[in-house]
């Protein structure tokens, strides 16, 4: 016969505290697993996501690959020497002129430096740089961090309905990620980015600029304006001068006038057309001719 004691003979009720006791350990116990179970959940969840990310960053690799040849990769090359480049229209205005002051621009990289131009009045939409530069010399902008960066620029002036290109320029990092926007279609999201064609450019040294369209793609450069009170007017270049430098030099020079974004130069022998010698930003107000031939007369005009 099994004998017994509640309390070890104490008087004192021991075995409900052990049973309170297990019973206080084994809730704390449940509440450790369910902790786990959602952090198994979670972790899940994120490689879910991650291998999603990462087959949509395989086909936009496939992408460019197909077209570059390997030369030009949104995620991890752009060689010094790069540019990328997208071209706008002033329309923002409704028939007012339109100043740009502001461009952003979007990259996965940290420690990138670039240069930032913009060419007003462009005479071929498949080419970003038949314009007018607006500096001298590009902007310089050094993004510490990757993300989107907003950058002051220098003021430029639109004309309503011209076309005008922003061409950022990697100044030398090894590599950029730059962002862009293209189309992707999958279980738990789909991408449906707003392309056009002759609106995105990317150029390397052996193909020169190419349009992204033709890949599905446009990259992440977007442009600030602000709308002026009417349109852009703008007067005459004054006090035209040029000065005979030296038997083979003409150096021209004139006045500063508002609201223009560059110069444009042209030349004329007696008896023939204009041609056109160059271009000059809205800062510059002068130009050497060091075409000319000694004992030629020549026409000049500039026009804005």
């Amino acid at each position: 016969m099994a004998i017994s004691f509640s309390g070890l003979v104490s008087g004192l009720d021991t075995s409900s505290w052990v049973d309170a006791f297990v019973s206080v350990r084994q809730a704390d116990v449940t509440k450790l697993q369910t902790q786990l179970a959602s952090q198994k959940s979670t972790k899940t969840t994120l490689n879910d996501t991650r291998s999603t990310v990462s087959s949509l960053r395989t086909a936009i690799e496939k992408l460019t690959d197909a077209k570059f040849g390997g030369s030009f990769d949104l995620f991890s090359k752009s060689n010094a020497v790069s540019s990328n480049e997208e071209v706008f229209t002033a329309t923002a205005g409704n028939g007012k002129g339109e100043v740009l002051g502001e461009v952003v621009l979007a990259t996965h990289s940290d420690a990138g430096l670039f240069g930032i131009q913009v060419y007003t009045n462009l005479t071929n939409p498949v080419d970003p740089t038949s314009g007018i530069p607006a500096y001298s010399a590009p902007v310089q902008f050094y993004q510490t961090y990757a993300g989107i960066s907003t950058v002051k620029v220098p003021e430029v002036t639109l004309p309503q309905g011209s076309m005008y290109s922003i061409v950022i320029t990697n100044l030398g990092s090894s590599s950029i990620d730059y962002l862009c926007e293209t189309a992707g279609d999958y279980s738990w999201v789909k991408f449906q980015p707003g392309l056009a064609l002759e609106q995105s450019f990317a150029y390397n040294n052996s193909d020169g600029w190419s349009d992204l369209y033709e890949d599905g793609m446009c990259l992440r450069i977007k442009a600030h304006t602000r709308t002026l009170s009417g349109p852009v007017t703008v007067s005459a270049p004054g006090s035209f001068k040029a000065v005979s430098a030296s038997y083979k030099q003409i150096n021209l020079s004139w006045s500063a006038v508002s609201g223009v974004s560059g110069y444009e130069i042209y030349r004329k022998e007696k008896g023939g057309s204009y041609k056109k010698l160059g271009n000059t930003s809205y800062g510059t107000t002068s130009y050497k001719d060091g075409s000319a031939q000694y004992g030629v007369t020549y026409t000049y005009k500039v026009d804005k």
